[in-house]
């Protein structure tokens, strides 16, 4: 009887998480967790909707408006991202203000990027919410 109290909790709690969603299926990430940084480039469609973090070159194609940007991981794999910060700065800052980063900066850099992996009309874009400059290992 009292190994029955001291299981009873802990099934009731693991049925109240499973019921709010909060245990993770087996091949699933848990929401505000992130996957590690390169399972995603062989296979982006397993993790649509979920918060991954790669790291890789920046790289775009394009001009203007029409330009897209892509983050090269190693060898032939890459994973398109979206814009995180201005493509352009329209007007110059005041006097002892510093030029905002606009994307163009961080094209060439070697980045760690997080977000969430999206579906769109062609292909797969990682929507990107945070991303940091690495130090260049050359």
């Amino acid at each position: 009887m009292k190994r029955l109290l001291l299981i009873l909790p802990a099934v009731l709690l693991l049925s109240l998480l499973a019921a709010c969603g909060q245990v993770p299926q087996p091949g699933t990430t848990p929401a505000g967790t992130s996957v590690p940084r390169t399972s995603v480039w062989g296979d982006p469609a397993a993790y649509v909707g979920q918060e991954v973090t790669v790291e890789g070159v920046l790289e775009a194609e394009g001009q203007g408006r029409d330009v897209r940007f892509f983050l090269r991981g190693t060898g032939e794999a890459r994973l398109e991202v979206s814009a995180w910060a201005p493509l352009e700065v329209m007007h110059p800052p005041s006097a002892g203000t510093p030029t905002p980063k606009i994307m163009l900066d961080y094209v060439g850099k070697n980045l760690r990027l997080t977000g969430v992996v999206t579906q769109a009309a062609n292909g797969y874009v990682l929507t990107v919410a945070q991303a940091e400059e690495l130090q260049s290992t050359e």
